[in-house]
């Protein structure tokens, strides 16, 4: 028997371990061997488990660390690019 390679998407935490697990929602591994997640960066988002990238939030939306969805400006507010961090 031998050691398998993590995928990205997925994670190893801890020494001898038997499995892998997907990164959760809000988070992603974007290569192997990865022994945690990184949260999505504000301004993107991860919306499924086992994803090796944060995709980016929409104009008109905004969104913080580790988010799981964007989500829309309120009445008033705007943003005009993608990726926004702030409301």
């Amino acid at each position: 028997l031998r050691c398998v390679v993590v995928f990205p998407g997925r994670f190893a935490s801890d020494l001898a371990r038997s499995n892998c697990s997907a990164c959760a929602l809000g988070s992603y591994a974007s290569g192997f061997q990865a022994a945690r997640c990184a949260p999505a960066p504000a301004g993107s988002f991860v919306d499924l488990p086992a994803q090796s990238a944060a995709k980016p939030c929409a104009a008109g939306q905004f969104s913080g660390e580790g988010a799981s969805r964007c989500t829309p400006c309120r009445p008033g507010f705007w943003t005009g690019t993608a990726k926004s961090a702030q409301w």
